[in-house]
């Protein structure tokens, strides 16, 4: 559902998204993809000051949803809370073991797709897995990556 009101969010379906949320938050307060849904409605409203408060209820009620935590990043940048939103980056990537399972899962359903494989490097950069991260940025570059980031990330390591 949460996946399902994002869409309704980028379509501007402002009365479909309300229902939806109304009808996730009547089935069960406690869910955080009932808040995210929520939320959307009040992004589309610009109330970001309420959509941010209601980000952080839904990662209460369950820390582990990085959907959230990256709504979260949108709006603290939104309200231009840069550090907050800095903080709110990294817990999402606190994902660290599903982010890779999904990531390479994400290598293998596309090989021509490089940005997966630049991904997995920086959740080894944030997990300081230095090595690992060397390991993929090459085999990247062989793959004939010209992107300058790859590179980029390769000096920082």
């Amino acid at each position: 559902m949460d996946a399902y009101s994002i869409i309704l969010y980028h379509l501007k379906e402002d009365m479909k998204l309300s229902y939806v949320a109304q009808e996730l938050i009547s089935i069960d307060r406690l869910s955080p993809q009932a808040w995210c849904a929520m939320d959307n409605c009040y992004i589309l409203q610009r109330d970001h000051e309420m959509a941010l408060k209601n980000f952080q209820r839904a990662i209460q009620f369950d820390s582990r949803f990085a959907y959230a935590h990256t709504l979260c990043v949108h709006e603290h940048i939104a309200l231009e809370y840069h550090d907050n939103g800095i903080k709110c980056f990294h817990n999402a990537l606190q994902r660290d073991d599903e982010a890779l399972v999904l990531i390479d899962k994400a290598i293998i359903a596309d090989k021509k797709n490089l940005l997966p494989m630049y991904e997995k490097a920086n959740v080894f950069v944030s997990l300081e897995r230095y090595e690992d991260a060397l390991k993929v940025l090459k085999q990247l570059i062989e793959f004939s990556s010209r992107d300058s980031s790859d590179y980029a990330l390769m000096g920082r390591i």
